[in-house]
């Protein structure tokens, strides 16, 4: 179902580059993720229920309080993980919390543990797992050329399955 991933690897913190290829990543990732907003209809969340008393960003309950408040009409679910799922309509304020949440000077890519973008069919045509370090997405040609035209390096883009020579 997924065509491509981006490219999160890094370099050890200690070389040189660490800090501007951080950023790099950080901000391929806010690109990515706007681009996805606005192309689905809905974005799904895991999390530990043990999770929603839990406020800083780093634990896997991020946010969830403020979009049951956002979209009335959530949806919830069990994964087989056992974590719980939270589908809500890709509204404008949805999409306006999740953008104002992931914020540039924030460590991790993204304050959500893990959320997926579902087309009209609820199928999900990009996933962010661990804050923003594993990205999946699915790529027409046409989105791969729309990323590239927002400067999104074509070497950030790994088409899947990778193959190792």
């Amino acid at each position: 179902m997924y065509n491509f991933r981006l490219d999160t690897s890094n370099l050890e913190e200690l070389e040189g580059g660490y800090e501007l290829r951080q950023q790099s990543i950080k901000q391929n990732w806010l690109t990515i993720t706007g681009f996805f907003l606005e192309k689905g209809t809905k974005a799904r969340f895991k999390y530990w229920p043990a999770d929603l008393a839990e406020t800083d960003i780093g634990y896997s309950g991020y946010g969830i309080k403020q979009l049951f408040e956002l979209d009335i009409n959530y949806v919830r679910g069990i994964a087989d993980d056992n974590l719980t799922l939270l589908t809500v309509v890709l509204s404008d304020k949805v999409k306006g919390f999740i953008c104002k949440s992931t914020p540039e000077d924030i460590i991790t890519h993204s304050p959500f543990f893990h959320f997926d973008i579902l087309d009209e069919n609820d199928e999900s045509i990009y996933t962010s797992h661990d804050f923003g370090d594993d990205v999946l997405m699915f790529l027409t040609p046409t989105d791969f050329e729309k990323l590239t035209n927002l400067h999104i390096a074509k070497s950030a883009l790994i088409s899947l399955p990778e193959t190792i020579e």
